[in-house]
């Protein structure tokens, strides 16, 4: 087990505010065409000031808190804030075109998941396998650095909350697992400051503002119409 170094940094929070912002503004304006690049897309209400308001939580409840081996270079966080963050993050901004460029709806809802046609099949199981291989990785790391039972724990209690929030209202509701919801839950789990952990934060990061700014916070248990 390797002896590690919890570190909050105000720098740290800055930046992450800084870039939620600027990310937010970039797809509102530049992507999604609105001429306020702080407004909120159709149907929804105060989407920035719901992004802002959330940061400093996000930063205390974990992605502000990075676990540090002793012995890790002092460069190695600049490099990984600028090639293995920032770069992630502005490309999952684009998550959009991705699914446009693919041909995939990447909709997480049951009857969109059990209507996939082949490619989306095959985009989907690189997916799985991609977010399985991250999740064993940072399982190890968080081994690694001595949290494995409460990393482990807090992950199945994400999961159990979700499922009996769906359970409770399974009758006349669909459970639409927004990708803005998903990259926000799992953001908490990539606190390591290794390259790799870094720029999953930065990706996921990247898909959560995506999602805020082009389509709002919606609602996860939708009626059914």
């Amino acid at each position: 087990m390797r002896k590690t170094t919890i570190n909050y940094s105000f720098s740290r929070f800055c930046f992450l505010f800084l870039v939620q912002a600027a990310g937010y503004a970039y797809v509102a304006w530049f992507l999604c065409n609105r001429q306020n690049p702080f407004s909120s897309p159709n149907g929804n209400s105060f989407e920035f000031v719901k992004l802002i308001a959330l940061c400093p939580l996000m930063f205390l409840f974990g992605v502000g808190l990075r676990l540090e081996p002793n012995s890790q270079s002092p460069h190695l966080h600049a490099l990984c804030r600028f090639f293995a963050y920032l770069i992630p993050f502005f490309v999952a901004l684009h998550y959009e075109y991705l699914g446009r460029l693919l041909k995939v709806n990447f909709s997480l809802t049951v009857s969109d998941l059990s209507n996939l046609d082949f490619r989306s099949m095959i985009v989907f199981g690189v997916a799985i396998v991609v977010f399985l291989l991250l999740g064993g990785y940072h399982l190890y790391i968080s081994k690694q650095t001595g949290i494995f039972l409460q990393y482990f724990a807090a992950f199945l209690g994400v999961v159990s909350i979700i499922t009996l929030f769906t359970i409770l209202f399974y009758s006349g509701h669909y459970l639409h697992l927004h990708h803005y919801f998903f990259a926000l839950i799992f953001m908490f789990f990539t606190r390591f400051s290794t390259i790799i952990s870094q720029g999953t934060q930065g990706l996921l990061l990247g898909i959560y503002v995506e999602g805020v700014s082009r389509w709002g916070m919606d609602t996860l248990w939708n009626p059914i119409t």
